[in-house]
């Protein structure tokens, strides 16, 4: 149904009822509604191009409004949304999506090492880290994969904190102590977390683990992905 149908069929607003010229039959009344309806859903498809999936539920409202004064509120509802088109999806949304996001995400990072970086104790020692600040709070995501190999043998252990607190990440574990023909391996950790307003620090940290201690290299290319 083209927008000038729609249009010509309807002559004036009365208490948010749209007048046909054909009368005010059921069988009106409900090609009244089908007009609105298709002319509608010609809008939530528009803004939708811009907003993609995540504003979806605007849509399902909106459909609802099949006058011509709805209408009229509608239209600023949708364009209002399209142009707030800040990212809508949660990071872990993101990472189970179908699809792309069409949506810059200024705060995320990938960093990686230029170079082998040699991890000589048990204490923590920052291998890569990325630094932000939110507006509102946010779910953040984490991910960091590589590559290892062990100096003397010792155990490896990596995990991701949040401005220090790695109680949300998994930790990788290697133990080459126990290996007659230590070699290289490659490491993965996960972390997410619910971050307040405010600057935030996320890195990833290494150290050989206590019950081995011993020297280990991280390999260069390994990287830290921060999905905000």
């Amino acid at each position: 149904m083209l927008l000038s149908e729609f249009s010509a069929s309807a002559v004036g607003v009365d208490a948010g009822k749209v007048h046909l010229f054909n009368g005010k039959t059921p069988r009106t009344q409900r090609r009244r509604e089908e007009l609105s309806h298709a002319f509608l859903r010609v809008l939530c498809v528009s803004a939708l191009n811009r907003v993609r999936r995540a504003r979806g539920r605007d849509c399902r409202i909106i459909r609802r409004m099949t006058t011509l004064r709805s209408w009229l509120i509608a239209t600023p509802l949708l364009l209002a949304s399209a142009a707030a088109g800040a990212c809508a999806l949660s990071a872990p949304d993101v990472i189970r999506a179908d699809g792309f996001e069409d949506c810059a995400r200024a705060q995320s990072s990938f960093r990686r090492l230029t170079a082998d970086l040699e991890i000589g104790g048990t204490a923590p020692t920052v291998v890569l880290a990325h630094s932000f600040t939110l507006s509102a709070p946010t779910r953040v995501l984490a991910v960091a994969d590589g590559r290892h190999f062990p100096v003397d043998a010792p155990a490896a252990a990596l995990r991701i904190r949040f401005d220090g607190d790695e109680s949300q990440s998994s930790v990788s574990l290697m133990d080459w102590g126990s290996s007659q023909r230590p070699v290289m391996h490659g490491f993965n950790v996960i972390a997410d977390a619910v971050l307040g307003a405010g600057t935030h620090t996320v890195d990833l940290v290494a150290s050989a683990h206590p019950s081995r201690p011993g020297r280990f290299r991280i390999g260069s290319g390994s990287g830290l992905s921060v999905l905000v």
